[in-house]
């Protein structure tokens, strides 16, 4: 069957909608994967089909916009804010917590576009790295975070994905310091590996330096919100 123009921007409209608040979140369990692999990201391609889709961001007051066109005309928006919470903690006793907005990178707006319109879309923003580099705040031509940490237990690892509501959830992790090491930039990426390139979806400067010693704990939580 051969869909009409206003049937294809229609589809691109309610596909878009729905990714821009399901597809734009970093990971969940199985579940939820399967699901939108199965069915999020099979419709979106069969609409993909038809025509391209044209992407455009815009910052504004700490948010992200995203805007979504079909042959000119724009027919799904989105607002995206992302903030670091950072924990430092000693002996059981809370030494500080601050709070930071983060930087969207520019290979971060490309992935995200990929998760809301690609075939391969399936990779999941998870992944939390510390650096000491004292640049602030982060650049958005970024790539990787500069010297990034890889020892004394503040190497990239695995955050937890929480929903927090209706499009709203958090990446956490808390690490484990096994050395002296100051920390001052953090960083939120879709590959694990230690200081691999090409996959920095996010940085923050904002929280004070750290200055950990063996035993302290630091609780790194990305707080991402979609409207």
């Amino acid at each position: 069957m051969k869909l009409g123009r206003k049937t294809k921007i229609g589809l691109l409209s309610l596909g878009l909608a729905v990714l821009v608040f399901f597809t734009f979140a970093f990971g969940a369990g199985v579940g939820y994967r399967t699901g939108l692999e199965k069915g999020y990201f099979k419709a979106i391609t069969d609409i993909q089909d038809f025509t391209g889709i044209e992407f455009k961001w815009t910052y504004r007051d700490g948010t992200y916009v995203i805007e979504a066109y079909f042959q000119g005309s724009l027919i799904a928006r989105s607002n995206a804010t992302l903030h670091l919470w950072i924990e430092h903690w000693r002996n059981g006793e809370l030494l500080s917590q601050e709070y930071g907005a983060g930087v969207l990178t520019n290979i971060g707006k490309d992935w995200i576009e990929q998760q809301l319109a690609a075939s391969d879309g399936t990779q999941e923003a998870l992944y939390c790295a510390d650096s000491n580099n004292d640049t602030d705040p982060p650049l958005a031509t970024w790539t990787i975070l500069p010297q990034e940490i890889t020892t004394n237990g503040l190497d990239r690892q695995t955050g937890t994905y929480t929903s927090t509501g209706v499009g709203t959830w958090n990446v956490t992790v808390t690490k484990s310091v096994t050395g002296t090491q100051s920390t001052q930039l953090w960083g939120l990426h879709w590959i694990v590996t230690d200081a691999s390139d090409n996959n920095l979806l996010a940085a923050d400067s904002g929280p004070a330096q750290k200055n950990c010693v063996a035993g302290d704990t630091l609780k790194e939580t990305w707080q991402i919100t979609v409207s």
